[in-house]
């Protein structure tokens, strides 16, 4: 071997030597991940970095303005008499009443048409509870109408739990996915109406609740802190408004046990929510199509995808993302729910027809049609989240976007499921709003 190549060599391991702390300091930052971008037909999706505001907790939004006193006397003669037309039988052959915790309804007794129904009864515990919380309300007709409503409530819950639930606490009867809705409405009327509960019944309620979580996160349709790999802080990924559903559903399970360890698991949630392990579930989660320069999101937009085949925005889902996420903000205060119930109606307001209150949503991941704007998101940005860009759209967003579908379903007899649920989610939330504050 000669002398200059050995002298190569030489300089070679020198070299390698030098630069092996680098090396070594290098393997110890993982690569930056590069940006996941997901094309649809309102722009270009940029996926949720991780250091991103809406991961980080903060301090609570404080709530400065409040619903105009009028609009929500509009809001709850609404209520009640929607309330009158679905539970009222009109004669022998009318397939629209309620009766002994059942609301009847053409499509009731279809799968997955259960849970939607547990809407009317969730309205009829926030009239209820607005009206005790607004003596100056209680004509006679509303006082006489007070029982009714409390006790009309309870029972669907009860007549639920007793035709539904199975030994180990699963609500899946209740249609799958679709008894995250269910278990919203539950929680939310047991939190209106925990004061006056007795006890039995506030134990079995609260059981239901807790043993519903326990059956979700052994089924890995939550994250298990106690399971190895991507249960443990993911769980399934099943959409964007089932996953929202679902953080909504344990906050308010939180806010009624004041156990801390369902606080935690909201937290999983909401962070596998919107960013989801990537290796497992490329393509889900939050996209923006706007980058706020805003920490609460007002000039920014952003969709939560849905997938039919794969993962993308669905405007109409994003209307039931959008409801989701802003009583969720309305409930807890929480900066992060205020930031993306922003970015998700930025990106529908493009698409609205402010005339009509029609969003457009055709082309979307899952669906393609032409839909009210029904959903309570715009209101409660309003009045708590300071969008007073919103305020002059509410009467007309009102009266055509939320009440006008309802109402009809109603009128008509149209047994539409997405219309009961929409009582709890919309209709029902903006008297929940004036409860707020």
């Amino acid at each position: 071997m000669n002398i200059s190549r050995l002298r190569g060599i030489g300089a070679l391991a020198t070299a390698v030597l030098c630069l092996q702390p680098l090396w070594a300091a290098d393997l110890a930052v993982p690569p930056a991940e590069p940006p996941l971008i997901w094309k649809t037909p309102s722009g270009i999706g940029r996926f949720l970095s991780p250091d991103d505001p809406i991961l980080q907790t903060g301090p609570a939004v404080v709530f400065a303005a409040k619903p105009d006193p009028a609009f929500i006397r509009n809001v709850a003669a609404s209520i009640d008499k929607v309330l009158t037309l679905l539970a009222e039988k009109s004669s022998l052959t009318d397939t629209q009443y309620y009766e002994d915790g059942i609301w009847h309804c053409k499509t009731q007794a279809q799968p997955g048409g259960w849970p939607y129904c547990a809407g009317p009864a969730g309205m009829a515990a926030v009239l209820w509870k607005w009206r005790q919380e607004h003596p100056e309300t209680l004509d006679a007709a509303a006082k006489a109408r007070q029982p009714w409503l409390r006790q009309t409530a309870i029972d669907t819950f009860e007549r639920a739990l007793k035709d539904h639930q199975k030994p180990d606490g699963d609500l899946s009867d209740l249609g799958s996915s679709h008894r995250d809705f269910f278990t919203i409405d539950f929680i939310t009327t047991y939190l209106l109406l925990k004061e006056t509960l007795d006890e039995p019944t506030r134990q079995r309620w609260l059981s239901a609740m807790t043993r519903q979580v326990e059956f979700m996160m052994q089924s890995g349709d939550l994250p298990n802190p106690a399971a190895p790999g991507w249960k443990a802080t993911d769980g399934w990924y099943t959409n964007g408004n089932v996953e929202l559903s679902e953080a909504e559903w344990l906050y308010l399970v939180w806010q009624a046990t004041g156990e801390q360890k369902y606080k935690e698991l909201f937290e999983l949630q909401w962070k596998h929510t919107l960013r989801p392990i990537r290796v497992r579930w490329k393509g889900y989660g939050l996209f923006y199509l706007q980058m706020p320069t805003k920490t609460d999101g007002s000039d920014g937009s952003a969709f939560v995808t849905e997938a039919g085949g794969l993962p993308g925005f669905d405007r109409e889902y994003a209307k039931l993302q959008l409801s989701l996420t802003a009583r969720l903000f309305l409930k807890s205060h929480d900066a992060r729910a205020l930031r993306l119930a922003n970015l998700l109606l930025n990106s529908l307001l493009p698409h609205l027809d402010q005339n009509t209150m029609i969003l457009d949503a055709t082309y979307g991941s899952r669906h393609s049609t032409l839909t009210p704007f029904s959903s309570c998101a715009p209101e409660i940005l309003a009045w708590f989240g300071g969008r007073s860009d919103l305020l002059p759209m509410l009467p007309e967003h009102f009266s055509k976007g939320v009440l006008k579908p309802i109402m009809e379903n109603a009128e008509l007899n149209n047994s539409d499921p997405d219309k009961y649920r929409s009582c709890g989610f919309d209709l029902g939330a903006l008297l929940e709003a004036d409860l707020a504050r």
